[in-house]
Protein backbone atom coordinates (compact mmCIF):
# COMPACT_ATOMS: atom_id res chain seq x y z
CA UNK A 1 0.00 0.00 0.00
CA UNK A 2 1.60 3.20 -1.16
CA UNK A 3 2.17 5.86 1.87
CA UNK A 4 0.15 8.65 1.57
CA UNK A 5 2.03 12.01 0.45
CA UNK A 6 1.67 15.68 2.24
CA UNK A 7 0.14 17.81 -0.32
CA UNK A 8 1.31 21.20 -0.70
CA UNK A 9 -1.12 23.95 0.67
CA UNK A 10 -1.65 26.44 -1.98
CA UNK A 11 -0.95 30.22 -0.80
CA UNK A 12 -1.17 33.53 -2.61
CA UNK A 13 1.89 35.54 -2.66
CA UNK A 14 0.56 37.80 -0.09
CA UNK A 15 0.25 35.13 2.05
CA UNK A 16 3.43 33.33 1.61
CA UNK A 17 5.02 36.96 2.78
CA UNK A 18 2.64 37.39 5.50
CA UNK A 19 4.00 33.36 6.45
CA UNK A 20 7.37 34.25 6.14
CA UNK A 21 7.19 37.58 7.94
CA UNK A 22 6.02 35.45 11.47
CA UNK A 23 8.48 32.90 11.07
CA UNK A 24 10.97 35.61 11.16
CA UNK A 25 9.59 37.09 13.87
CA UNK A 26 9.60 34.01 15.72
CA UNK A 27 13.31 33.38 15.44
CA UNK A 28 14.10 36.62 16.32
CA UNK A 29 11.98 36.21 19.47
CA UNK A 30 13.33 32.88 20.94
CA UNK A 31 16.74 32.10 18.80
CA UNK A 32 14.74 28.82 17.50
CA UNK A 33 15.99 28.84 13.88
CA UNK A 34 14.06 25.79 11.65
CA UNK A 35 12.59 24.61 9.20
CA UNK A 36 9.20 25.37 8.24
CA UNK A 37 7.48 21.80 9.73
CA UNK A 38 9.38 22.65 12.85
CA UNK A 39 8.17 26.29 12.51
CA UNK A 40 4.29 24.95 12.11
CA UNK A 41 4.21 21.87 14.62
CA UNK A 42 5.89 24.69 17.06
CA UNK A 43 3.40 27.28 16.71
CA UNK A 44 0.37 24.90 16.55
CA UNK A 45 1.72 23.04 19.84
CA UNK A 46 1.90 26.00 21.38
CA UNK A 47 -1.57 27.89 20.29
CA UNK A 48 -2.61 24.38 21.45
CA UNK A 49 -1.23 25.52 24.71
CA UNK A 50 -2.55 29.00 25.12
CA UNK A 51 -5.82 27.52 23.95
CA UNK A 52 -5.81 25.05 27.25
CA UNK A 53 -5.99 21.92 25.16
CA UNK A 54 -3.03 21.06 26.77
CA UNK A 55 -0.60 22.01 29.96
CA UNK A 56 2.04 24.20 29.26
CA UNK A 57 5.42 22.98 31.47
CA UNK A 58 9.16 24.42 31.11
CA UNK A 59 12.09 22.26 31.14
CA UNK A 60 13.91 22.07 34.44
CA UNK A 61 16.98 20.28 34.69
CA UNK A 62 19.18 18.68 32.21
CA UNK A 63 20.81 16.06 30.89
CA UNK A 64 22.58 14.97 27.63
CA UNK A 65 19.67 12.95 26.57
CA UNK A 66 16.49 13.99 29.07
CA UNK A 67 15.56 16.93 30.69
CA UNK A 68 13.08 17.00 34.00
CA UNK A 69 10.16 18.38 34.20
CA UNK A 70 7.45 19.41 36.73
CA UNK A 71 3.65 18.95 35.76
CA UNK A 72 1.53 22.26 36.15
CA UNK A 73 -1.46 19.73 36.96
CA UNK A 74 -0.16 17.41 39.84
CA UNK A 75 3.05 18.78 40.68
CA UNK A 76 5.14 15.84 40.09
CA UNK A 77 8.26 16.18 38.78
CA UNK A 78 9.07 13.13 35.62
CA UNK A 79 12.26 12.74 33.06
CA UNK A 80 11.60 13.17 29.37
CA UNK A 81 13.66 11.84 26.73
CA UNK A 82 15.11 14.51 24.14
CA UNK A 83 13.83 14.42 20.88
CA UNK A 84 16.66 14.32 17.83
CA UNK A 85 16.84 16.70 16.44
CA UNK A 86 15.75 18.75 19.30
CA UNK A 87 12.72 20.67 18.98
CA UNK A 88 11.91 23.98 20.84
CA UNK A 89 8.90 21.83 22.41
CA UNK A 90 7.92 18.57 22.84
CA UNK A 91 4.66 16.50 23.60
CA UNK A 92 4.57 14.37 26.68
CA UNK A 93 2.12 12.80 28.48
CA UNK A 94 2.35 12.89 32.84
CA UNK A 95 3.03 9.60 34.09
CA UNK A 96 1.35 10.58 37.27
CA UNK A 97 -2.06 11.92 36.64
CA UNK A 98 -2.42 11.46 33.02
CA UNK A 99 -2.07 15.17 32.02
CA UNK A 100 -1.36 15.49 28.28
CA UNK A 101 1.20 18.69 28.44
CA UNK A 102 3.99 20.61 26.04
CA UNK A 103 7.31 20.95 27.24
CA UNK A 104 8.97 23.76 26.14
CA UNK A 105 12.93 23.00 26.06
CA UNK A 106 13.66 26.48 25.77
CA UNK A 107 17.24 27.37 25.39
CA UNK A 108 20.57 26.29 27.64
CA UNK A 109 21.29 29.36 28.83
CA UNK A 110 19.43 30.82 31.73
CA UNK A 111 17.11 33.79 32.45
CA UNK A 112 15.61 35.59 34.91
CA UNK A 113 12.07 33.39 34.48
CA UNK A 114 11.75 30.56 36.00
CA UNK A 115 14.75 29.20 34.71
CA UNK A 116 13.61 29.55 30.77
CA UNK A 117 13.91 32.16 27.97
CA UNK A 118 11.30 34.49 27.41
CA UNK A 119 9.62 34.67 24.24
CA UNK A 120 9.54 38.49 24.05
CA UNK A 121 9.60 41.03 26.38
CA UNK A 122 7.56 44.17 25.65
CA UNK A 123 8.34 47.65 27.44
CA UNK A 124 5.97 49.96 28.07
CA UNK A 125 5.53 53.35 30.62
CA UNK A 126 2.47 54.28 32.40
CA UNK A 127 0.61 57.32 31.20
CA UNK A 128 -0.45 58.23 34.60
CA UNK A 129 2.89 58.47 36.53
CA UNK A 130 6.02 57.48 34.03
CA UNK A 131 6.47 54.09 35.76
CA UNK A 132 7.93 51.26 33.44
CA UNK A 133 6.13 48.43 33.25
CA UNK A 134 7.95 45.16 31.14
CA UNK A 135 5.63 42.44 30.15
CA UNK A 136 7.34 38.74 29.20
CA UNK A 137 5.70 36.51 27.59
CA UNK A 138 7.07 32.79 29.09
CA UNK A 139 4.45 30.63 27.79
CA UNK A 140 4.18 31.78 24.06
CA UNK A 141 5.07 33.91 21.59
CA UNK A 142 2.91 37.22 21.33
CA UNK A 143 0.54 37.33 18.69
CA UNK A 144 0.81 39.45 15.51
CA UNK A 145 -0.04 42.83 16.61
CA UNK A 146 -1.25 41.68 20.18
CA UNK A 147 -2.15 44.40 22.67
CA UNK A 148 -2.71 43.68 25.92
CA UNK A 149 -3.78 44.85 29.46
CA UNK A 150 -1.41 46.21 31.79
CA UNK A 151 -1.60 47.30 35.47
CA UNK A 152 0.85 49.76 36.73
CA UNK A 153 2.63 48.33 39.47
CA UNK A 154 3.16 52.01 41.02
CA UNK A 155 0.23 53.72 41.09
CA UNK A 156 -2.29 50.70 39.68
CA UNK A 157 -3.52 52.52 36.68
CA UNK A 158 -4.94 50.42 33.90
CA UNK A 159 -3.42 51.04 30.17
CA UNK A 160 -3.12 49.27 26.86
CA UNK A 161 0.44 47.90 25.65
CA UNK A 162 1.20 47.11 21.78
CA UNK A 163 4.24 45.32 21.36
CA UNK A 164 6.89 46.80 18.55
CA UNK A 165 5.34 46.49 14.94
CA UNK A 166 8.28 44.74 13.05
Amino acid sequence: MAEPRQRPIPVSRQERDRLDEHKRRYEEATGDRGDWGGFLRTISLLGLAALGVYGIARAKRRSTNSVTVRCPSCGQDFAVALPQPEARVVEAVCPYCDAELVVDLGKWEVSVVDGGQPFAEWEGVCPRCGNREVVRFVTRPPYWRETVSVRCSKCQTEFMLQGPDR
